[in-house]
Formats: C-alpha cells, sequence, structure tokens
C-alpha cells in the first residue's frame, strides 16, 4: 500500500479522507496469525442492530489518491462524460477557460496514459470575491473538472472539494462563493451522471503546500519576465488568465493577478501514471499577483502534490519539478 510523504505536515491528512484511498481490509491487524475457528454467529436479536447501514444502491468506490477531491463514476466514456459536462457549463453563468487532453499530450511525447480530461471553466462572480479575500485563490481558480478512464475500466469524474480549498487558504467555508462553487461542481457532476459523489470530505489539517516569492521589479515586468521564462526553458505556456481582467468584466473590481500554465507532458505523465488524481493540479502554474503594491510570485510546492496525491516513489520527477519552478520563479522576480 502507498504511504503519504512524511516530510510536511500534509500527510496528517491521510487519516480523514479514507474513502477516497484504498486502505488494508483491517487496519488493526498484527503479526500474529489469525484464530482457525470461526467466531459463534451473533443472537438473532443482535444482528440486525450491529450491522452497518449498506445502501440500497451503493456507489462505486472512487480512485485511489486525491485527498480533497470530491469523486464519483458514471456509465458514459470520458468522451461523452467530457461532452456532458461542456454542454453544461455552456448552459449556465460559467465560462470555458481552457481544456488540457493529458492523455494526448503523452502520447505526443511517445508516452502512454489512459484517457484523462482536464475542463477549466470560471465564473468570475465566484471567483473574484474568493480572492478578494485571499488572492493566492487564484493558484486553485478557475474551478476544474478531471474526467479520466481508471485502470478497470470505469470513468470517474473529480472535483477539488470547496471546503478543502477554504482551508488551504484559509478563507471561510461557508461564504456564499464557496457554497455557489460547490453547488455548481455538482451540477456539472450530475449532467454526466456521476454516482457515489460523497457530500463533503474532512479536509484535516491540511498545509497550504505554496511556495511565495517577492518580485524586485512592478507587475507588468514580473509577468513579462516569467513568460520569457517559460518560453526560454522549452516549456508550453498552455494558458495565461487574467484574473483582474475577468473580474473588470463582471464589474468587479480585484488587484492585477495573471496565472500562468504550463507543463512537461513528459513528467506530468508519470505522476498521473501512478495516481491520475493528480492531473487536476496538471499542468504547473505561476501566480503573478499585486498583494498591496507589492508584486508576488507564487506556485505549488512540488511536496504538496507529493502527499496530496500519495506520490511515494518519484522523487526524481518531483526535485526536477522543484527545480523548474525554483528557477523559473526566480527569473521571474529578479532573485
Amino acid at each position: 500500500m502507498l504511504q503519504p510523504a512524511r516530510r510536511i505536515a500534509l500527510a496528517a491528512v491521510a487519516v480523514l479522507a479514507l474513502s477516497a484511498c484504498e486502505v488494508d481490509d483491517d487496519p488493526d491487524a498484527t503479526d500474529e496469525p489469525a484464530p482457525t475457528e470461526e467466531p459463534d454467529p451473533l443472537p438473532d436479536d443482535l444482528e440486525d442492530s450491529e450491522e452497518p447501514d449498506v445502501a440500497e444502491d451503493p456507489a462505486p468506490p472512487v480512485a485511489s489518491g486525491g485527498f480533497g477531491v470530491l469523486a464519483g463514476a458514471t456509465d458514459a466514456s470520458v468522451e461523452e462524460a467530457a461532452t456532458a459536462v461542456e454542454d453544461a457549463i455552456a448552459g449556465g453563468p460559467a465560462e470555458p477557460a481552457f481544456d488540457v487532453d493529458h492523455a494526448q499530450q503523452a502520447a505526443e511525447a511517445g508516452l502512454e496514459l489512459l484517457d484523462t480530461r482536464l475542463l477549466v471553466f470560471g465564473d468570475p462572480e465566484v471567483g473574484t470575491p474568493l480572492m478578494q479575500q485571499e488572492p493566492l485563490m487564484g493558484l486553485d481558480l478557475p474551478a476544474k473538472v478531471l474526467i479520466w478512464e481508471a485502470e478497470d475500466g470505469r470513468t470517474l469524474l473529480g472535483v477539488n472539494d470547496p471546503v478543502f480549498l477554504a482551508q488551504r487558504h484559509g478563507v471561510d467555508p461557508g461564504s456564499d462563493p464557496l457554497v455557489a462553487l460547490d453547488q455548481a461542481q455538482r451540477n456539472l457532476l450530475d449532467a454526466a451522471g456521476a454516482t457515489g459523489v460523497p457530500a463533503r470530505l474532512d479536509p484535516g489539517n491540511v498545509a497550504p503546500g505554496i511556495e511565495v516569492r517577492d518580485s524586485d521589479a512592478g507587475f507588468d515586468e514580473t509577468l513579462e519576465r516569467a513568460r520569457d521564462a517559460i518560453e526560454g526553458a522549452g516549456v508550453e505556456l498552455v494558458a495565461e488568465i487574467d484574473h483582474a481582467e475577468a473580474a473588470q468584466g463582471v464589474g468587479m473590481e480585484l488587484p492585477d493577478s495573471t496565472l500562468l500554465v504550463f507543463g512537461n507532458p513528459e513528467i506530468g505523465t508519470q505522476l498521473m501514471g501512478l495516481h491520475r488524481t493528480v492531473g487536476i493540479d496538471l499542468p504547473q502554474k505561476l501566480l503573478v499577483y499585486d498583494d498591496g503594491g507589492q508584486t508576488r510570485v507564487a506556485y505549488n510546492e512540488p511536496v504538496y502534490l507529493r502527499s496530496r496525491h500519495l506520490l511515494a516513489g518519484l522523487e526524481e520527477p518531483l526535485a526536477d519539478i522543484g527545480d523548474a519552478l525554483d528557477e523559473l520563479a526566480g527569473a521571474a522576480t529578479g532573485g
């Protein structure tokens, strides 16, 4: 059984979302041999009261890994589920932001990955108030739906649990924007016919896992440096999300904040080969934002990915990601 990373407090989350990962059938088992005799049956009048409640139509279990990922299964194919989600987005207030076909990118890099799609969408009227509370929410926005083919052939869908995001960023989990985000995501899962989606996951004591650097330049120059650094590294810039511009489009105000999304399919495919839920946090991101007149650059630390998605044994590619992010952030901030 894979074990969460020990080197950061995020490992404590392993005790709280066992429904989202594979666990031993008997966690209290010891090394002593099991008794050979069968236990006596319970009296008839106790059997019903001692048995746990079982749903009449139990939902299929979600995939292993992915703490803070609300996931369910559908009878549709990945393509059918993606189309259903796209149609539902088109019929609502949110706008599609970008779409990442992780499997296609893997194939273009000469690698194999079961069908995996990431659909990214956003509603500035929901996201802007969250980023007004905490600018670093911009790392996890716009919202995402990950759709993938499991090893057993099922199609699974997953979204970030808003309560997980609230604890990660220190915002009120009961705030209207997070409630609206939760409902919007569940509507999309329903549109794809997903079942077995938990009502809620306990986020536990989750470490944010975010590296923040102060820039020695203003916002525009820092952003341009970041773009140049990504291009110079030979990494594909997948998308650029101007959070402030999106806020302005709905009559709201937000300090300068732009998310750069980029990735290396060769490394990302290695990570998703172990636990596909990491695809919800890929490609990599740099958030360039103004914080009270100070321009900062933020990114997800690789140890966050390791602990959240149970990526034990992949220290080398995670170290490569860490080195690359460190260099890009350094180039952007002048440090």
